[in-house]
């Protein structure tokens, strides 16, 4: 469920740069993604032409691009269904577990039920999840929280949905 026309988030309406640390580190989904997305430029301009060259081995697509192969993948997937254009209206919940969800059609048509084993909440804000009353946190997680040697040393605050 996408509440725009375009699935994808800033990777496809805007950040053409992926942040990513090491070509060794990619794997799975974006590993697949960022290579058809090279595919892509060397099929349309050339394996040696600038603009395969400034895909940067197919992690910094031109928005259009990525939607194009993004759509592609989602496509393959016999038992993903995309719809675009839906608000997220309600969730029901029995204690913890989210039973349902139902989203509003943006441009006046109907609405859409959705009842599930188990939710995913992809979304850039976490809406699903905040409607849902889960738990979240906002900001950067301090170094006492997990342990991690790098990370800054903050006041920890959890806030409630």
């Amino acid at each position: 469920m996408e509440p725009t026309e375009r699935v994808g988030g800033l990777l496809t309406s805007g950040l053409s740069h992926s942040d990513f640390h090491s070509f060794e580190s990619l794997t799975g989904a974006f590993l697949e993604f960022s290579q058809r997305v090279k595919a892509h430029y060397v099929k349309t301009y050339g394996a040696e032409s600038e603009q395969a060259k400034a895909s940067f081995e197919g992690t910094f697509g031109e928005p259009k691009v990525n939607l194009m192969v993004l759509e592609q993948m989602l496509g393959e997937q016999r038992s993903v269904r995309v719809s675009t254009g839906l608000a997220l209206k309600r969730v029901e919940k029995e204690g913890a577990r989210i039973l349902a969800a139902e989203w509003d059609s943006i441009d006046g048509g109907d609405s859409v039920r959705v009842t599930a084993r188990v939710f995913i909440d992809g979304s850039y804000e976490g809406d699903l999840l905040a409607m849902a009353g889960v738990p979240y946190h906002v900001g950067r997680e301090g170094k006492a929280q997990y342990g991690e040697s790098l990370a800054p040393e903050v006041e920890e605050k959890q806030l409630q949905a």
